[in-house]
């Protein structure tokens, strides 16, 4: 797909992220999915626009994974290398993105996604650049380690991206700077909220089935959060106690779009579709149930009943566990909570205060 494809479109749309999806659907909505071009790097997001409206609104980037060990403190030889691979890719995103003119632009990046920041940044030269932060991340401190400051130095030089380095759970967070926002002129925008007429199609389209509750899973174990036979005890556990509650078939497991791990007693919950996002399907449903996902929090603000398992599980960072509940709090709206339980009767407890 070149420059014709994409110059078919007014509306060019970056959604690297299911925090994204609402506000894009918002979007495609507002001026006319054969209006609207969606530029995604992530498969699962790429399935569920599809589906929704055919790939023929949809360009897909570099994966993520063939520039991401650019990110890895562990092994920075091999970091680097796939940081050039990816460098010497953006040639022809560079041919292909400085020649489109006249188009509207909407991103909502904060980290990670140099790749399409840099996308951004040649589209920034002939076109309009509209800018909505996803997530506010104003609780993370600087990371500095020779290796990122070498790191931030190869972005600038190859890329023309300034970022910060946040130490997000003490890894390196590659956070699109206020400089780059300023360097190429973003117009911040808010859009009016008819995420409600935006939900219906959704649910209509999707089989999402009946239920109680929600339990959120998928990368608790896979991402180091939780020992992996500490979780299995625990959430079976849970998962028990849950189903004996609301009855076996009222509680639906929901994995994270990108894993696909099941653990024990997970296996015997109905699944409702990964690619969905959670935060517009989750007023089908009682309560959700999840660790630290950002489903929480927009669950949260959105009137739900919101329960995070952070103090649960025995962490395998206290640290990492506390960053993680500081970033929940920090995007929740003001008068919205999320609900923490160390033990079943607490749960229990937050079960009856709302009557379930």
């Amino acid at each position: 797909m070149g420059l014709a494809f994409i110059a078919m479109y007014k509306n060019i749309i970056f959604c690297l992220s299911y925090l994204n999806i609402p506000i894009t659907l918002q979007l495609i909505e507002n001026y006319g999915a054969d209006r609207s071009l969606v530029i995604t790097n992530n498969d699962s997001l790429f399935e569920f626009f599809s589906y929704l409206y055919g790939e023929q609104i949809l360009f897909s980037t570099e994966k993520p994974s063939k520039y991401a060990e650019f990110y890895n403190q562990i092994n920075p030889i091999k970091g680097s290398l796939y940081f050039l691979i990816s460098w010497v890719n953006r040639i022809k995103y560079k041919k292909i993105f400085l020649s489109i003119s006249d188009k509207d632009v909407y991103f909502f990046i904060k980290g990670y996604a140099i790749f399409e920041a840099f996308i951004v940044k040649l589209l920034s030269k002939n076109n309009e650049i509209f800018y909505k932060r996803s997530v506010d991340l104003s609780q993370l401190k600087g990371y500095e380690t020779v290796l990122v400051k070498i790191q931030k130095k190869l972005i600038k030089a190859f890329y023309g991206v300034e970022v910060d380095v946040l130490n997000n759970a003490d890894r390196p967070l590659f956070a699109l700077s206020n400089e780059f926002l300023n360097n190429i002129k973003v117009n911040f925008f808010e859009l009016p909220d008819n995420i409600q007429r935006v939900k219906k199609p959704i649910i209509d389209k999707f089989d999402i089935g009946k239920y109680k509750g929600v339990l959120l899973s998928g990368n608790t174990v896979d991402e180091n959060f939780v020992q992996k036979n500490d979780f299995v005890k625990n959430n079976d556990k849970l998962i028990k106690y849950m189903m004996k509650k609301f009855g076996k078939n009222n509680l639906a497991l929901k994995l994270h779009p990108r894993y696909n791990t099941k653990y024990s007693k997970e296996h015997q919950l109905p699944e409702i579709n990964k690619v969905i996002p959670v935060s517009l399907i989750a007023d089908s449903f009682d309560f959700i149930i999840g660790y630290a996902s950002a489903a929480l929090f927009e669950t949260a603000n959105n009137g739900g009943l919101s329960i995070s398992t952070l103090e649960y599980f025995e962490p395998i960072s206290t640290n990492m566990k506390n960053k993680y509940i500081d970033y929940l709090h920090n995007n929740l709206i003001k008068g919205n909570n999320i609900y923490y339980f160390k033990n079943l009767q607490e749960l229990e407890n937050i079960f009856n205060l709302f009557g379930l």
